[in-house]
């Protein structure tokens, strides 16, 4: 079973708030054990690191550190356990020396513009547009151009 990444980081969150707390330091804490504030001057009743700060930093920083152990638990088990993954390999010889495949040279009907379908000849100054509310349900196309098109 795959441990997610998230529970790993989580687990490393809590172990270091649980050192940290346990062991008080004095750049966080002050000399009865309670929390300094943030900020600067006023003696020793300050401080630029306090636990809040710590703690977001530390998640941050275990959520890295889980994508590494994780990312290197995974090298380990597919170098150990090689089998359980799908195999990769190299196409056959016969494979790789088909023929090419040949393109047209000339173009298809598909790739014509809907003027040269309906015999008008490419350089007509204007478009048509499809229009696909036809009473007939036939669909129709409409011509917009500044001529109209020599049929």
């Amino acid at each position: 079973m795959a441990v997610p990444i998230l529970a790993v980081a989580f687990g490393l969150y809590i172990f270091g708030v649980t050192i940290v707390l346990y062991l008080r330091p004095h750049m966080m804490f002050g000399q009865g054990g309670d929390w300094k504030e943030f900020g600067i001057g006023r003696g020793e009743q300050r401080t630029v690191i306090p636990f809040w700060l710590f703690a977001i930093f530390w998640a941050f920083i275990s959520y890295g550190l889980a994508l590494v152990i994780m990312s290197q638990f995974a090298t380990i088990a597919t170098s150990a356990f090689p089998e359980h993954l799908p195999s990769i390999t190299q196409p056959q010889p016969s494979i790789m020396q088909s023929q090419p495949i040949q393109m047209p040279t000339q173009p298809q009907n598909f790739m014509r513009p809907v003027s040269a379908s309906l015999g008008i000849p490419n350089n007509a100054p204007g478009y048509y547009v499809l229009q696909n509310a036809a009473p007939s349900g036939l669909p129709q196309y409409v011509y917009y151009g500044t001529e109209p098109p020599r049929v």
